[in-house]
């Protein structure tokens, strides 16, 4: 009776697996890879998180690889760069580059696909054309306007490769500067002089901003005709795109770099 009784459970348990596999859709599994995390997800995780089994996820993917290429284009075809809001078009440059910046930062697949091409010429040529309509309503010519969205994305590519760098270094050493002094003793006391030297500039986390943004930035305006007036306070540290705080940087950004506009912008805006 005892080894019927068992037989009973496991017989049920069986017929209870068996049965028409759970439906879902290829947007369904891209949208689990990307929640999981690009650095993080295999094709084990995506399946125990939609609730079905490894060989219903090759239905959608030929595998992990090309999974990764559909999450990383989806990531770069929801990028949520800043609208115009008839913001100067010195805000507009902070704004979007902080924000793509944190983007890319935020999945460092995405630096990847970027060097790579993009999600294809066709998403980059989309996502240009919003950034130049920005700045022919504000009076730049269709050249002005394209040169600047490639300076201002190399600038912002640039940022983004060096906030990676800077959260790998913390994450596994715990600070730039303990990255460098642990590796200062793989060296002769006296070898590299200059470097030990300059340590603590090298470690000095880069303001994007104020670093490499500001100049181009300057150096627009002083090609139109204008002076900008910068704010005192510093662009705030990126955070993760789940901070709470975030809607509050992002209004403290759009008010950071320019004071006033200048009566040439207003003429030229």
């Amino acid at each position: 009776m005892a080894n019927r009784g068992w037989n009973a459970k496991w017989l049920n348990k069986s017929s209870g697996s068996v049965g028409r596999p759970r439906s879902v859709s290829r947007e369904q599994v891209i949208a689990a890879a990307v929640e999981i995390g690009l650095h993080h997800f295999s094709m084990a995780r995506v399946a125990e998180h939609l609730g079905v089994s490894i060989s219903t996820l090759y239905q959608y993917v030929d595998n992990r690889d090309e999974l990764l290429r559909l999450a990383i284009d989806h990531q770069l075809s929801v990028v949520d760069l800043p609208g115009d809001r008839e913001q100067h078009w010195a805000d507009y440059l902070i704004e979007y580059a902080t924000s793509l910046r944190d983007v890319l930062a935020s999945e460092p697949h995405l630096i990847l696909q970027v060097m790579d091409g993009g999600g294809g010429i066709e998403r980059e040529l989309a996502l240009t054309e919003r950034f130049v309509a920005v700045l022919v309503a504000r009076g730049f010519t269709v050249a002005e306007a394209v040169a600047t969205w490639r300076s201002v994305g190399a600038v912002t590519l640039g940022g983004a490769i060096t906030l990676c760098r800077d959260r790998a270094a913390a994450a596994r050493d715990g600070s730039s500067s303990r990255m460098l002094q642990q590796a200062f003793t793989h060296f002769d006391d006296d070898a590299l002089p200059l470097m030990r030297e300059g340590v603590e500039a090298y470690a000095t986390p880069m303001d994007m901003v104020e670093e490499l943004l500001r100049p181009v930035i300057e150096d627009i305006a002083r090609k139109r005709g204008e002076t900008l007036v910068w704010a005192e306070r510093k662009i705030p540290a990126p955070t993760a795109a789940t901070d709470e705080d975030q809607p509050a940087r992002n209004a403290a950004r759009r008010r950071a770099p320019a004071k006033g506009r200048p009566k040439s912008a207003k003429a030229k805006a």
